[in-house]
């Protein structure tokens, strides 16, 4: 029977299904405590697929960059060492004492074992960047697989040449475009599928040379949702010269006022069923989650591909099955409960921390390879499940037993972590929280990775005087790669690579006036809020559930209703 508990954190209400009851009580964990929102920041503060930062290797003292800033509690190597058989991290093997606290046991694991200073795995030619695989000619690139080419985006999978994008799959030549799919040649655009050559396109799919339209299907030669001639689309196109700033700043003011009176369906997705949240993709029984794809039988995840029978989650790639309470799990995992970092053919893990590649481990950090393991240390078969189940037995009469690490325990400082991205927070309300923060560390600027700077020398850039953007894309010439521009917004210094600046020659795209966290953190906050509320629709009277808070900038539909309102539009 579904029921209603109070957020210990915010002391607002949240409710639990039928459904979450039955997946807490499968894996034996108590009903949560705390709101799926405040879940979820917990969870992102452990995650960082934004930034990097110099520090130093603690196994060479050689200067590296790093996911973790210098002020991480644990240590942090270079990856290269850290996947290498010259470290094995049973060296820090500790035995369970039942007479101390385990929280405070697990932690001085914790924070002795070496954490790799950045993820990226069977790829080449792929420069500062984090959780990539079999990837190459990469820069600048976080949550990726299969990328080829791709420069300053995050959540890319089997792309080609697509520059500032976010969560983007099967596309190639791609600018400026959020959650897009299967599609090519597509600048400022989101959530639409197999669309071709197009401009500022919102919620489309089947579409191709169309400019400023949204909720189209099957379409080309349009603008503002109007058929047009290949003649008069070109001319429209050529017209607002968005090749230049003044071109591109109009065009962006033009389309939002367009969209401003166009509807939005509750959920935005394709295939999702009676699903609940946003940006789901051809998924079943999948509620409040957020992009996620080819999903089945999921609550309250988010990026998970391929993946089925979970509860509470952060992935980062395919194939997680039947757990619970986890951030960036990935590749070929199941029955993961309360892990952080733990991918490639893992199972049976419980509080565990960077463990790849193996399976039956109890409250494990670092290890590769292993299996039947209890605070790092080897035991066989049978002492394993014994002793597993003592401390089990042992920590639920103490009421520990099934809840998340404390936030404490992250190696981001909140404001230098992902959930300062999707759920910003000052300094006060943070540290509240349990959070700690960071004033100190600096988050490396591509820029100082460019140019005549020399990659992991954290030099400065005072050798490169500020200069203007190009007005206009037809004035960049070659050396515009060595100039060194100042960020409209936050006035941080930055560059152009090569290959940036071909593909907006390819595309037709002005180049950019922001630095790349600016642009980053704006694609973001142009998502709805991670948090669903229950509201009714003004045309049918159906109850429903959306991510869309009130007030949000365009007009918000029940899905039949928003079917039925642009149904001219996809016929």
């Amino acid at each position: 029977m579904a029921t209603e508990q109070t957020c210990e954190i915010t002391q607002s209400a949240f409710g639990i299904t039928e459904e979450e009851i039955a997946a807490y009580e499968y894996f034996d964990i108590p009903l949560p405590t705390v709101s799926p929102e405040e879940r979820c920041r917990r969870q992102l503060g452990f995650r960082n697929s934004e930034a990097l930062f110099w520090r130093n290797c603690d196994q060479t003292s050689e200067k590296i960059f790093s996911t973790f800033p210098a002020t991480s509690p644990f240590p942090v190597v270079d990856e290269g060492y850290w996947f290498s058989d010259e470290f094995d991290a049973t060296s820090f093997s500790q035995k369970f004492d039942f007479k101390r606290l385990f929280v405070e046991q697990l932690l001085e694991l914790w924070i002795r074992v070496p954490r790799p200073a950045r993820i990226v795995r069977d790829s080449k030619n792929v420069v500062a960047s984090h959780g990539v695989r079999s990837s190459e000619g990469a820069y600048f690139l976080f949550d990726a697989s299969g990328a080829k080419n791709c420069l300053y985006s995050v959540g890319v999978w089997d792309s080609s040449e697509c520059v500032d994008c976010y969560y983007v799959r099967d596309c190639s030549e791609c600018y400026e475009s959020i959650h897009c799919r299967s599609s090519s040649k597509l600048r400022w655009c989101e959530s639409s599928a197999r669309c071709h050559d197009s401009w500022f396109l919102s919620n489309c799919e089947d579409c191709s040379h169309c400019l400023f339209c949204t909720n189209l299907k099957g379409k080309e030669y349009h603008i503002f949702n109007k058929p047009v001639s290949p003649e008069a689309y070109a001319e429209a196109v050529q017209e607002r010269n968005l090749g230049t700033l003044a071109g591109a700043e109009d065009a962006r003011g033009e389309w939002a006022g367009f969209l401003a009176d166009q509807p939005l369906p509750h959920i935005v997705g394709e295939e999702v069923g009676s699903s609940t949240g946003n940006f789901l993709y051809d998924c079943t029984s999948v509620f409040d989650s957020f992009e996620c794809s080819s999903s089945s039988n999921v609550v309250h995840c988010h990026f998970l591909h391929e993946s089925r029978d979970c509860l509470d989650g952060f992935g980062y790639g395919p194939n997680v099955s039947r757990s619970i309470q986890f951030v960036n799990v990935s590749g070929n995992a199941s029955r993961i409960i309360n892990c952080v970092e733990c991918w490639d053919e893992v199972h049976d893990l419980t509080y565990c921390s960077y463990c790849t590649q193996s399976s039956n481990l109890f409250c494990c950090v670092g290890l590769k390879g292993k299996e039947y393991c209890i605070f790092n240390k080897q035991y066989s078969k049978d002492e394993y499940e014994a002793l597993k189940d003592d401390i089990t037995r042992h920590l639920k009469q103490r009421s520990v037993w099934g809840k998340f690490f404390p936030a404490n325990f992250s190696g981001y400082p909140y404001n230098l972590s992902s959930a300062n991205v999707h759920m910003p927070l000052s300094k006060v309300p943070a540290k509240m929280l349990g959070f700690t923060w960071d004033d100190k560390s600096e988050v490396i600027k591509p820029s100082q990775l460019l140019g005549s700077q020399v990659l992991g020398s954290g030099g400065s850039e005072e050798e490169s005087p500020f200069d203007e953007i190009p007005q206009r894309l037809a004035d960049a010439k070659d050396s515009a790669v060595s100039k060194v521009y100042l960020c409209e917004m936050t006035g941080r210094p930055f560059r152009l690579t090569k290959d940036e600046l071909a593909l907006h020659r390819r595309l037709g795209v002005a180049l950019p006036t922001r630095a790349f966290e600016q642009r980053h953190q704006e694609r973001v906050l142009s998502l709805s809020p991670r948090k669903m509320q229950m509201k009714k629709s003004e045309k049918s009277g159906r109850d429903y559930r959306t991510a869309f808070p009130d007030n949000w900038r365009r007009p918000v539909l029940h899905s039949k209703d928003w079917e039925r309102a642009v149904r001219s539009l996809r016929g």
